[in-house]
């Protein structure tokens, strides 16, 4: 196996290394959770005294991976020692969206929901891209909501997500793709797994709510043909209602709902999170060191139906020694390959 690509970590801003003294790292993204950081470091003599004063909780990170640098905040360090063995240390790092997570908002105010997000990234002083919703201001009462679980609400509801790309917080669509990941079956795929899976998947979402600005019942009915169709074959939709048949949920969002432009939303992004559930996988690679959340990879050479396109919703590096780097991607899919 060829040396992997380079990776460099440094702590608090300092210039010093700690990439020698790695004999274990762990990076995860996801579209769905806080991307983490995972360090086994070993250390001896002047070193570990070193490591003892410098490798400490609350100290921001940055790792480098071929030309991507990724940033983010240490909040666990944990220490082992003998008197026969070498000294180590594990660091548990998360991105900085995790300083969202006990800012507590409490706001009565007229806000897009895009707005809130960066309401709350600027309470936590993080930087954030924000992605427009469609609906215009309403009256939003938020009483002492803790506000990573009040910013991952409102991303779920409109199959949105409120991710990170390393430096920046993302608010934007779930299956809105960046850039392209291609990986040959033969030579970079170990190993690779799939599903599909039609148990969620229905095909007809209708939402009512109340639009203030009209005074009226505001009501939208979402069918397949809003659907983003990601891999080009048959969708989890047509081969429900060519199976088990026509499934259609009814949300009651009288009062959740300001206006009928949100109530759109809502059940457009309910139908889409339901239809994206339906092709699931992951896949056990080398090194894959451009790979990233958002990207839609394609699995070159792969028998039908593991070739994709889909879109990775996951990527997870694991270094243990320099001739041992490997990437799991995971992956998903409204629709099966063409």
């Amino acid at each position: 196996m060829p040396k992997p690509p380079t990776f460099d970590l440094t702590i608090g801003g300092d210039k010093k290394s700690w990439t020698p003294y790695v004999t274990r790292l762990e990076y995860a993204e996801s579209l769905d959770m806080l991307n983490g950081l995972t360090v086994d470091l070993a250390f001896t003599g002047k070193a570990q005294a070193d490591a003892a004063k410098k490798l400490l909780p609350g100290k921001a990170y940055t790792l480098k991976i071929g030309s991507r640098s990724i940033e983010g905040d240490i909040v666990r360090v944990t220490w082992s020692d003998s008197p026969d063995q070498r000294a180590r240390v594990q660091l548990f790092g998360l991105e900085q969206l995790h300083r969202v997570r006990h800012v507590r908002f409490s706001e009565v105010k007229k806000l897009k929901k895009d707005g809130v997000v960066k309401a709350v990234a600027k309470e936590a002083g993080i930087k954030v891209s924000a992605k427009a919703t469609g609906e215009t201001e309403a009256e939003l009462v938020y009483l002492d909501d803790e506000a990573l679980s009040l910013l991952k609400r409102l991303a779920h509801e409109r199959n949105f997500v409120i991710s990170s790309d390393g430096k920046q917080a993302l608010f934007q669509a779930r299956n809105e793709t960046t850039g392209s990941l291609s990986v040959e079956w033969k030579g970079q795929v170990i190993d690779c797994r799939m599903s599909a899976d039609i148990q969620n998947v229905v095909t007809e979402v209708k939402v009512v709510g109340w639009d203030y600005t009209k005074n009226k019942k505001a009501e939208f009915s979402a069918k397949d043909s809003v659907l983003k169709k990601i891999s080009g074959g048959q969708t989890g939709v047509a081969l429900r209602k060519s199976g088990p048949g026509v499934l259609v949920v009814n949300r009651n969002n009288w009062t959740g709902s300001a206006m009928a432009s949100d109530v759109k939303e809502l059940a457009t992004g309910m139908l889409q999170r339901r239809a994206e559930g339906f092709v699931t996988g992951r896949a056990r690679c080398t090194v894959l060191v451009d790979a990233k959340i958002g990207a839609k990879v394609t699995l070159k050479g792969a028998p039908w139906p593991m070739g994709g396109p889909f879109v990775v919703s996951g990527v997870t590096h694991v270094i243990e020694t320099e001739l041992d780097w490997q990437t799991t991607i995971e992956f998903f899919s409204d629709s099966l390959p063409a």
